[in-house]
């Protein structure tokens, strides 16, 4: 009677045991698939923020394209204002034609001022992207060592629950 008093208090202890064990391994497996979840948003908005900013340096190449052809025709009228400038002698339709081109000149300049500063935007915001992207990769390095380590965590307790039902069984075998 004495031993089967301690069998069954041996019983319950490893019943016990293997309930909290039980217990911990479901609160790791929730953590591990909340953190999963986690993973998958932060990969998500990794790639997002990769798109916009090589979608934001895609457009700061064509506005340096338009930058350059700007300047160029920036620089032929002024030379063709210059040459009517010194051709000029009085002449009225050769006064409208230097107003014409000064006029030309002045909207590619302001032209060339917006895209400057667009390109300056997108530069800014170009790099912004590239912080933000950083800043993800960084949480999702992060997260995915977590996750390693909830695994391992997840491994030990299926262990230790395994053998604490060994134990058990063993016990109530005797």
């Amino acid at each position: 009677a004495e031993r089967t008093k301690e069998l069954n208090d041996q019983v319950e202890i490893y019943e016990a045991s293997a309930q909290r064990l039980g217990d911990e391994l479901v609160a790791v497996q929730t953590q591990l698939a909340q953190m999963s979840d986690v993973n998958t948003r932060l990969e998500a908005s990794t790639a997002d923020a990769t798109q916009e900013r090589d979608d934001a340096m895609e457009q700061c190449q064509t506005l340096m394209a338009k930058l350059d052809n700007a300047e160029v025709a920036h620089t032929n009228l002024q030379g063709e204002l210059e040459g009517l400038r010194a051709a000029s002698s009085g002449n009225d339709e050769m006064q409208a034609t230097v107003a014409s081109l000064e006029e030309q000149l002045r909207t590619k300049q302001a032209d060339l001022d917006s895209a400057e500063m667009k390109m300056r935007e997108l530069s800014d915001q170009a790099q912004a992207y590239g912080s933000h992207v950083e800043r993800l990769s960084g949480e999702l390095a992060e997260m995915q060592s977590q996750m390693a380590e909830i695994e391992d965590t997840n491994t030990r307790l299926e262990g230790s629950v395994a053998e604490s039902m060994k134990e058990r069984d063993d016990a109530m075998e005797q």
